[in-house]
């Protein structure tokens, strides 16, 4: 019996990437129960509700993979696999930045602003992961890290744009980069942006060309910034 593209990737979506998500969910659980030993203060208590979001988040990623259906279409070349599994995991190239050489990673605000650059990308980090969290509620089974079509969801915040859920990413990227304003982060923030949007349009590519729904959504909705079309 031969194996589909898709029977693959709903098995890699289903069985693996979902347990990244739920490792994270016990990391971050664990970080949380930690903090419960210390004294309640503003940094902790902002903490706290960081780490709650990004629970909430990537369970919801892993609940999402594993209880999607409905494939009407599966990736249809190694840009439709490859682009959108870097854009999700890129992130985790974070982790290299100490590895790197250190006198070349230099500040990208002046060093006056840091206070409250930090205050301001902790707001748009919450923010971000906000928006992220309630684009995977309105996603539900639709939702998948690769390309692929499945049913066009037009609720929640697609009403008012087509990628509610990279303008979280946006966000979050952005509060990263507030929060350690270096040059090795606004180089990986500028790559994971651009990556996310060209992600985005082939997406939109493979949705347009089989649903006419989306034809029509994409006319009177917005990209990623409500009201720009």
């Amino acid at each position: 019996m031969t194996i589909g593209r898709g029977t693959v990737i709903l098995f890699i979506e289903t069985y693996l990437f979902q347990f990244f998500y739920l490792f994270y969910v016990v990391i971050d659980g664990v970080k949380l129960c930690a903090l419960g030993h210390s004294s309640p203060s503003v940094p902790v208590l902002s903490y706290a509700l960081l780490l709650i979001l990004l629970i909430i988040f990537n369970f919801l990623n892993s609940y999402s993979l594993f209880m999607r259906r409905n494939l009407k279409k599966a990736p249809e070349g190694w840009r439709d696999i490859v682009i959108p599994f870097i854009s999700t995991y890129g992130t985790l190239l974070y982790n290299v930045i100490p590895f790197l050489p250190a006198r070349h990673n230099v500040l990208v605000l002046p060093q006056a602003w840091l206070g409250w650059g930090v205050a301001v990308g902790l707001i748009l980090f919450l923010t971000g992961l906000t928006v992220s969290i309630l684009s995977l509620v309105a996603l539900r089974r639709s939702f998948g890290i690769f390309i692929q079509v499945r049913d066009i969801v037009t609720k929640g915040l697609y009403r008012y744009v087509r990628h509610p859920m990279y303008l979280g990413y946006l966000f979050i990227d952005l509060g990263l980069l507030f929060i350690v304003p270096r040059l090795y982060v606004l180089v990986l923030v500028v790559f994971m942006m651009a990556l996310r949007w060209y992600r985005a349009y082939l997406e939109e590519a493979r949705l347009s060309a089989y649903s006419v729904e989306y034809r029509e959504y994409m006319k009177k909705t917005p990209f990623m910034v409500p009201f720009v079309k």
